[in-house]
């Protein structure tokens, strides 16, 4: 079968034969291949943003925190979803309209309580997920194999891009090329 472009779909995979052990270690050898560039670039990304994870919570983390532990689940949806209601102690749905970073951070909540670790892994997991994204499209969009890695690696390594992942209120941020290419 070949692909758009008129190539065979996995170029240098070999058909399987009783010669290359079969269609597993065909798709194994291409796996290998295609991705490895990319845990390259997972594995930098990790060592660069990795000492975030003993970070502690730091500015809007605790209003969040505070709202999610003493608001009611009705009250709390309320002020999420409808800017105009009363905020009660979650003062930044006024002007910071998030709803779905506020119900997810109120998950978080309820789930691992006031240990910031797991809400550091999330926003990690994100970024993972985001560059893979690029990566991806990438590759399906332009020609070479140079092109996704090096759209990879600005998105895995570049510093803007730090803040939405160290900052635990800002998983909005670190999920919006999640969002944009959804």
């Amino acid at each position: 079968m070949a692909s758009r472009r008129g190539r065979p779909p996995y170029p240098g995979v070999l058909a399987p034969t009783a010669a290359n052990d079969g269609v597993g270690t065909t798709f194994v050898r291409m796996a290998v291949t295609r991705y490895w560039p990319l845990a390259v670039i997972t594995v930098a990304a990790a060592w660069m943003y990795g000492p975030a994870l003993n970070s502690a919570f730091v500015g809007d983390d605790y209003l969040l925190l505070l709202a999610s532990r003493d608001m009611p689940a009705g009250d709390f949806l309320r002020a999420i979803w409808d800017p105009s209601a009363s905020a009660g102690i979650l003062q930044l749905s006024r002007d910071y309209y998030r709803p779905l970073s506020f119900l997810t951070f109120r998950a978080m909540y309820a789930i691992f309580g006031a240990e910031p670790l797991p809400y550091h892994l999330l926003n990690l997991g994100i970024h993972f997920a985001s560059v893979v994204l690029v990566f991806e499209l990438t590759r399906r969009l332009v020609d070479g194999r140079l092109a996704p890695v090096i759209a990879a690696v600005v998105m895995a390594l570049h510093p803007a891009g730090g803040e939405s992942i160290t900052w635990i209120a800002s998983v909005n941020s670190a999920g919006l090329p999640i969002a944009i290419a959804a």
